[in-house]
């Protein structure tokens, strides 16, 4: 009866050992397409961390070049300021000039320089909005 027994778990043991194979197949196969899968996601994260200081730079250089732009409109507003309390030139020469009669004034009215007006809050409103065209505004 033992010998029975073992031929006809014989054709059992070789099935079961085909299955296993076949198993032992499909989980080598997934093992390979979750390798590639690993693979492609760390060169994707590199590209990414590659991506991301390119962006860290450029917001380096915005930020620089935002700082000497504010920097330049600084000094464009203290111009501006300077020249609303600086008196023309012209005008003092054409005061001297009046003495010489009312002809002479009409002769210089028309080349007085205009004075700069800018006032400091549309300045600042400028500013916030945007910087290089409110000084562009400023500077016509």
């Amino acid at each position: 009866m033992v010998a029975s027994d073992v031929c006809s778990l014989a054709p059992r043991s070789g099935e079961a050992a085909r299955e296993i194979k076949s198993l032992i197949g499909a989980s080598v196969d997934r093992l390979q397409t979750g390798s590639r899968h690993v693979a492609d996601a760390g060169i994707a994260m590199s590209e990414i961390v590659a991506q991301v200081r390119k962006v860290t730079e450029l917001i380096r250089e915005i930020s620089s070049s935002a700082a000497r732009q504010r920097s330049g409109i600084g000094e464009v507003s203290q111009s501006a300021s300077q020249m609303d309390r600086a008196p023309p030139a012209k005008c003092d020469a054409g005061s001297a000039d009046r003495r010489d009669g009312p002809d002479t004034e009409r002769a210089i009215a028309p080349r007085r320089p205009k004075p700069w007006r800018v006032s400091r809050s549309r300045l600042d409103s400028n500013l916030n909005r945007r910087p290089a065209k409110a000084a562009l505004r400023i500077i016509q």
